[in-house]
């Protein structure tokens, strides 16, 4: 428990960790949140139509 105490959240800037990724001029991002890509994988992907998706919502399944 007392481990999560002392955990920050960084902004973007702050994000930017290490002189190769500085110099790359990229930054570290942070994974998917949950169903954060629904659309993208089962809409565009898998071709589901957003009446489906919006089904497969009210049932729980995505």
């Amino acid at each position: 428990m007392g481990f999560f105490n002392n955990l920050t959240v960084l902004s973007q800037e702050q994000a930017t960790v290490g002189p190769f990724l500085e110099e790359c001029g990229q930054i570290l991002t942070f994974p998917p949140r949950f169903g954060e890509h629904n659309q993208r994988i089962y809409g565009d992907i898998l071709g589901h139509a957003p009446v489906t998706l919006s089904q497969f919502k009210e049932k729980g399944i995505i």
